[in-house]
């Protein structure tokens, strides 16, 4: 059973990083530092002139009082003073002003800043820069070898330190959060104090959803070129085995068919991924008792267990609260995960879909005794064209987007889906869907619980 969604197919999006915000940060950051240096060297010439008139005024009062004149200073030089005194506290204010306001840049970047002098020592890093590397607060004063021990950033730096363009470059940081951040680095004139200044952006998310835009438009057009080749193979052998051997010929007929149904299986199942992603997916709410449900499903599969000798089981108790939820949602969930156990449970296994209340939820697994999954690839099941054994899996008809649909339904009705196996014991799927309160809107309800896998 599959929804009759439409759509066009859109591939996960991919925000680019561009350069602009990173160069909109090193003119500003070069403005402040520029402004910072012609109000430095004002206030030097002030202090300058301050203190050769007090020099002056010093000389003169000395004179008067060697020969009986009063020691008040002129009129005219003490309105000098006056006027100098308040060139100095504005100047003074202003860069006080300039200051604060450089470190509200500084502490509001979402971009890490490295500043190190000529001495090739750290002088300043942002709070942002910090809590991107969990580096510790003593960083000033030491290399940036010593602080994040990552020769290819030094070798950056010290490029940037000789040349007269801006230098930029990826890098990768290790450690308990792996990280990949784009890092510009630019020289400061020896008028604005002199060493090297880095911006650092962190990529890792946008070079994540690229590679899974390039995984998705690969594995489509695999999934797509099997089917395709098979059909035209058949296709264009069909007519001498029509001339010279019928049965030949029915084989034939039956392959382009098989395809053709896997071909027209995965085209709906990219539709209804690329609706729901795109959110253009219109749920119709109902009060629904999940029992009947339940046993209406494993009815569909029934033939096929006996076929395959396992065996299907529900536990799902009547006395069970309504679920509020899509009926058509549900019923694919449901079909995709039993429809994927028997797919991987032998002869003798058993599969059994079970419910029961938990506060505002209901919690339905569906659970076989097959062979199970190993640890390492649980993580990725949910992935769009993830498979444990992918030519196990083509053999037996699966397009790889089941699962993908499965986690997007269920988060759709604001539940939550997890899964556990264990080699050789089996594997349980879970999910979670609103129960059914009064007529509530589902979007009133509480966030729905975590699964423990």
């Amino acid at each position: 059973m599959s929804l009759a969604l439409s759509g066009p197919l859109a591939p996960p999006p991919c925000v680019a990083f561009g350069g602009v915000g990173l160069a909109a940060g090193l003119l500003a950051l070069v403005g402040a530092l520029v402004v910072a240096a012609v109000l430095g060297a004002r206030e030097r010439r002030t202090r300058s002139s301050l203190g050769r008139l007090m020099t002056e005024l010093g000389a003169s009062a000395r004179a008067g009082r060697a020969a009986g004149y009063p020691t008040s200073p002129p009129r005219g030089r003490q309105c000098h003073v006056d006027r100098l005194v308040a060139d100095v506290a504005s100047a003074m204010t202003d860069l006080r002003n300039d200051r604060d306001r450089l470190a509200g840049v500084l502490s509001g970047m979402n971009d890490g800043l490295l500043m190190v002098d000529q001495a090739g020592c750290i002088a300043l890093v942002n709070p942002a820069l910090r809590a991107l590397l969990f580096l510790a607060t003593d960083t000033v004063g030491k290399t940036p070898l010593e602080v994040f021990r990552h020769r290819e950033l030094q070798e950056l730096l010290d490029l940037a330190a000789t040349s007269p363009e801006n230098v930029a470059r990826e890098i990768v940081v290790e450690g308990l959060t792996p990280r990949r951040l784009q890092v510009r680095a630019a020289r400061l004139a020896v008028e604005h104090g002199g060493g090297v200044f880095a911006i650092f952006g962190d990529v890792t998310e946008i070079r994540r959803l690229e590679t899974m835009r390039r995984d998705f438009v690969a594995n489509v057009s695999h999934e797509l070129r099997t089917p395709v080749t098979a059909i035209r193979s058949a296709a264009e052998t069909l007519p001498m085995a029509m001339e010279s051997d019928v049965n030949a010929a029915e084989t034939f007929i039956e392959v382009i068919d098989r395809n053709a149904a896997r071909l027209h299986a995965l085209v709906e199942d990219l539709l209804d991924l690329s609706r729901i992603e795109s959110r253009e997916l219109r749920l119709r709410y109902e009060h629904l008792p999940l029992a009947p449900l339940v046993n209406q499903i494993l009815d569909l599969f029934r033939d096929r267990a006996n076929q395959r000798k396992v065996t299907l089981a529900a536990r799902v108790p009547v006395s069970l609260p309504l679920a509020h939820v899509d009926r058509h949602a549900l019923e694919r969930v449901l079909t995709n995960l039993v429809d994927n156990a028997l797919k991987y449970s032998g002869a003798g296994s058993v599969v059994t879909v079970s419910a029961y209340a938990e506060e505002c939820w209901l919690r339905i697994t569906v659970a076989d005794t097959g062979a199970g999954i190993a640890a390492e690839h649980l993580p990725r099941l949910f992935e769009r064209f993830y498979r444990v054994d992918a030519g196990r899996s083509r053999e037996l008809g699966g397009t790889g987007l089941g699962l993908s649909i499965v986690k997007h339904l269920v988060e759709c009705m604001q539940g939550s889906v997890s899964v556990e196996s264990q080699v050789g014991v089996g594997t349980t799927f879970m999910f979670t869907v609103p129960v059914a309160l009064g007529g509530e809107d589902i979007e009133a309800q509480p966030s729905a619980p975590r699964g423990d896998g």
